[in-house]
Formats: C-alpha cells, sequence, structure tokens
C-alpha cells in the first residue's frame, strides 16, 4: 500500500532528524576526543642556547613515587585550608570546621594533574646582569583545550582593550594589562602548542617562541647544554647557573623560599655559579646535591657543614648538608637533605600564593 503524501513527509523529517542527530553524537565524540588529546611535554633543553646564563627546571613525573606523594599532600592542604590561630574564629565554629568530612584526593585526581612541566630561563644580559626571567609552564595534560584557551584570548584580544596581540615566528603574542607588578607593568604571554609563555618583558617571550619552534633534530651538544650535564634523570627540582650568574639563579629561589636563598648566597659571592638539583623521597623530603663553580682564575671559599632550621613563615625548614668530592667542575660539593616541604608548601597556599582546584 503505497505512503501517503503526509506520511511520506513525516518519515522524511524523522530521517533527518536521525541524521542530524547522528551526527551530533558522532561530531560530541570526535570533539570530546580531540579536547582529552595530550599534547607533547615540554622539553626544557629547547629554551636552552648558548646565551642561556640561568636555568631552571621543575618535572614531576607520574611514575615517580615521591611526586604522587608530593601532589596528592599539595591537594589535599589546599582541600583543608588551616585556620590561622590569630583568626579570633569562636571555639565552636573551629570545632564545627575542624569536624566536617574532608575527602583525601585519589589516585585519579593524581593523575589528571601530572606531569607538571615548569621551566624557567635567564639569558645573559649587558655587563653580566641576568636577563629578565621567562617562564615555560606545559599543559600537556590538557590537551586542545589549552587551544581553546588561546581562541578565547584572539576573541578577547579582538574585542577587549585590555589585552593586545601581535605576532611573532608566526606565534600569537598576547600583552595583558596587569595590576600585579609596579606601576601596572603588561604581562605577555603566548601559546606555542600546549606550552604557556609568560614574561614581564616581550623580548623574553619572543626568545622562548624562537627557542621552541626552532629545528632540534640532530642537534649537536653546544655549550649551552653544559647547564644539563649534571642533571640526574629522577630530579624533580634542577637549578643551574653559569659562572657570573649564580646569585641571579637565587634570585628565583627567594621568591619562593627566601631563608634558602639566605643560607646559599655567600656560596656564590665573587662570580660563582651553581648547580642544584633534588628527588623527592616523600611529600616533605628532598634530597639532592649542590655544586659551585667558580668563574675561570678564581677559587671558591664557599663552605657548609651541619644542620640548620630555618623559618619560612611560621613553617620550619631542616636542611642538613655533608661534604662530598669536588665535582666536575672542580668547585665545593655537598649532599643536602631537606625537611619541612608540605609545610612550606602549605604555608604559600594558606598565604594565596599558590592554588590547586
Amino acid at each position: 500500500m503505497p505512503l501517503a503524501r503526509g506520511q511520506k513527509f513525516l518519515f522524511g523529517c524523522l530521517a533527518a532528524f536521525g541524521v542530524a542527530v547522528l551526527f551530533v553524537l558522532v561530531g560530541g565524540a570526535f570533539f570530546v576526543h580531540w579536547i582529552k588529546t595530550p599534547g607533547v611535554p615540554l622539553e626544557g633543553s629547547r629554551l636552552l642556547d648558548p646565551g642561556t646564563a640561568v636555568y631552571l627546571e621543575v618535572r614531576l613525573r607520574p611514575e615517580d613515587p615521591g611526586a604522587r606523594e608530593f601532589v596528592r599532600a599539595f591537594l589535599n592542604a589546599s582541600r583543608h585550608p588551616q585556620i590561622p590561630s590569630d583568626a579570633n574564629v569562636p571555639g565552636p565554629v573551629n570545632w564545627f570546621l575542624g569536624g566536617l568530612p574532608r575527602k583525601d584526593a585519589s589516585d585519579s585526581e593524581v593523575d589528571k594533574i601530572l606531569p607538571v612541566i615548569v621551566v624557567a630561563r635567564r639569558q645573559e644580559g649587558t655587563g653580566g646582569a641576568a636577563g629578565p626571567p621567562l617562564l615555560a609552564i606545559s599543559f600537556s595534560h590538557a590537551g586542545n583545550s589549552v587551544r581553546l584557551v588561546h581562541t578565547a584570548f584572539n576573541f578577547a584580544a579582538w574585542r577587549d582593550t585590555k589585552i593586545r596581540k601581535e605576532e611573532h615566528g608566526g606565534e600569537d603574542l598576547f600583552e595583558v594589562q596587569s595590576q600585579v607588578k609596579e606601576k601596572g607593568a603588561p604581562l605577555w604571554l603566548s601559546f606555542v602548542g600546549t606550552d604557556v609563555l609568560l614574561a614581564w618583558d616581550p623580548e623574553a617571550v619572543r626568545g622562548g617562541i624562537d627557542a621552541l619552534t626552532a629545528a632540534h633534530a640532530d642537534v649537536a651538544a653546544t655549550p649551552s647544554t653544559s647547564l644539563l650535564a649534571d642533571r640526574p634523570a629522577d630530579a624533580f627540582l634542577y637549578l643551574a647557573a653559569k659562572p657570573g650568574y649564580g646569585e641571579a639563579a637565587l634570585e628565583t629561589v627567594d621568591a619562593v623560599a627566601s631563608p634558602i636563598a639566605a643560607t646559599l648566597r655567600p656560596l656564590v659571592k665573587g662570580g660563582a655559579g651553581l648547580t642544584l638539583w633534588g628527588s623527592l623521597r616523600s611529600a616533605d623530603v628532598v634530597e639532592g646535591e649542590l655544586s659551585v663553580k667558580a668563574e675561570e682564575g678564581r677559587s671558591s671559599h664557599a663552605d657548609l657543614a651541619g644542620s640548620v632550621t630555618l623559618i619560612a613563615g611560621k613553617s620550619p625548614l631542616d636542611i642538613s648538608f655533608e661534604p662530598l668530592p669536588a665535582g666536575a667542575g672542580g668547585g665545593p660539593t655537598w649532599k643536602f637533605r631537606l625537611k619541612g616541604l608540605e609545610g612550606l608548601t602549605r604555608l604559600r597556599i594558606d598565604r594565596g600564593d599558590i592554588k590547586a582546584r
């Protein structure tokens, strides 16, 4: 029995609707897959060149038990903020807040964060001074969602007068007006794949773009790679500075833990360089080595021995040093052990310097 015209129209509409729904489902599945596709983790050595004077790398690897424990402690600390003793919170309220159920971070939540890769560098400047710092953060685990953020910045640059965009080396360079730095100096940033480059100086970001977009296939060892000569494979923290730039390297340490920087600063007086690396033994303990490298024709008289307890805010940091035979550079070398990292992390969270979601 042939279908009436109205029935044909109805079936045609249903078929078209079904095809549209199928396209939406397939398109949505592809979009979710695209969003979750991870990027390539940043290899910090790509930011090194012969002009690099200071190099810092923080790398938390998912296969490192110490890194997983540290991230878990970081997430738990951000979820369970401590109430300051001078907050004048009534006793019953303090008791109630302290009794609330608190769920610790799971393995899956830790996996969503790792790996964490942060790299900073400073180039050789005029007159022996180090150039402005460049910060590079890898968001490889976030995948193509970083590209969506990049698109949002492009849209904001088109509509918002507080964000301006220019191009360099085929990549977008954004100037964002900020009130964080004195005199409202703008922050400059760029998205290179799933890596984000940030600096207060546009030339620092331009240099980072050039380094990340340059071809690095079959590149022979250069003098700049000597900054990585002492980096162990399992180091979560690595800091190296050429002779003459040790104090510039400690400026970075000073921003995170000023008591540690103050302890190490006498070691690099007189134009010394340094190499420092550390591995996470737990969420609270870092063990590694520190070596000082004097400029050619000079000798280092630096000395460290025994243990010392430093106070960062209200958080104690116990550091012990053990002299080792001279390193490859001929300078003094120490094995160190730092206890109190978890307390320092909680302090930075409570002060609002770092946050976790």
